[in-house]
């Protein structure tokens, strides 16, 4: 008896090997994309707390804005404000083209810089007196959506919010 040597794979062992690289691919794949996405949303919790420890210095230094926002005076005071938080704590461009009153204060939007996402971090600041003043700051996440009228639900749905209480003075 003759004993035939055999070159190569046969169909059938050939599926069970292309099976199994998929398999693994398809898991490498959604591990690395559960990674990206972490990455991305420490990456945004990291800037927004260097952007909260400018905002507690500026509040330390400076005292907690009591700006009406019902008022032109107000809003141009508020403004005067954000541009020493601006220059001198924080380093971030304010785009003041945002700027508009809220029921308890401002919302501006920041410039400069962009969170990963390419989107733009939104911040509130309450300013009116007679209510807690703080400074709520957010990023829309990954879909990039700043969900904001759920915020006082405590549903922040995706988004990063980070919230600074300052000393009120």
């Amino acid at each position: 008896m003759n004993k035939k040597t055999r070159k190569g794979l046969t169909l059938v062992e050939l599926m069970v090997v292309l099976i199994i690289v998929v398999i693994v691919t398809l898991g490498f794949g959604a591990s690395a994309s559960r990674q990206i996405k972490r990455t991305n949303r420490e990456t945004v919790v990291n800037e927004m707390q260097v952007l909260a420890s400018g905002l507690s210095d500026a509040y330390y230094d400076l005292g907690n804005p009591a700006y009406d926002p019902t008022t032109a005076e107000g809003k141009t005071q508020f403004e005067t404000f954000l541009k020493i938080v601006s220059s001198e704590y924080i380093g971030y461009t304010f785009d003041y083209t945002t700027l508009e009153k809220t029921d308890g204060g401002f919302h501006v939007e920041v410039a400069d810089p962009l969170d990963v996402y390419e989107q733009r971090y939104h911040c509130w600041f309450v300013t009116k007196d007679g209510m807690a003043r703080y400074v709520l700051v957010a990023s829309g996440g990954d879909d990039g959506k700043i969900s904001y009228s759920t915020y006082k639900d405590g549903d922040y749905a995706d988004d990063i919010v980070l919230m600074v209480r300052p000393k009120v003075t």
